[in-house]
């Protein structure tokens, strides 16, 4: 299945969103599972071509939310997921092809450019941990919302 989501602690080794400490969204069915099952809710479509999926996560009141960007007629979907390890990473799993995945500015919307930021990452990394070493090297050299500081 393909998954876009959330993945709570650093221990999770998996290679797909379907596990204990996680919350994702099922791309093909629009379904929400949380720790690998299905919570009982699902988007009124799934996702599709050019869209943008937004998740929201409120770890003080266990919340985590997916929605369209741009598109007032899919409301929001609002779980409850209790995210036992912290921190938490936005994580995605595609076993299928055809699929195109971008990280996108939470206040911009525009592409991220962490790959200024980069650093040599090690092959076995997990995705997930990849993405937290991406952001924390963004941080350290000024790109606190994904975007390089000004040249």
């Amino acid at each position: 299945c393909n998954h876009l989501g959330l993945v709570a602690g650093t221990a999770y080794r998996g290679s797909a969103l379907n596990s204990n400490g996680t919350c994702s969204l099922e791309v093909d069915s629009g379904r929400v599972c949380i720790d690998g099952r299905w919570s009982g809710s699902t988007l009124a479509r799934p996702p599709g071509k050019g869209d943008v999926v937004a998740i929201s996560v409120d770890l003080e009141r266990n919340e985590a939310s997916f929605s369209f960007e741009g598109d007032t007629t899919v409301p929001k979907l609002t779980v409850v997921w209790t995210a036992a390890k912290r921190p938490v990473f936005l994580a995605c799993s595609f076993r299928r092809v055809g699929w195109q995945v971008s990280l996108l500015g939470a206040k911009t919307g525009e592409e991220s450019a962490l790959a200024d930021c980069l650093l040599t990452l090690e092959p076995t990394m997990p995705l997930f941990q990849a993405m937290h070493e991406l952001l924390r090297v963004a941080k350290s050299r000024g790109c606190e919302d994904g975007t390089p500081p000004a040249a």
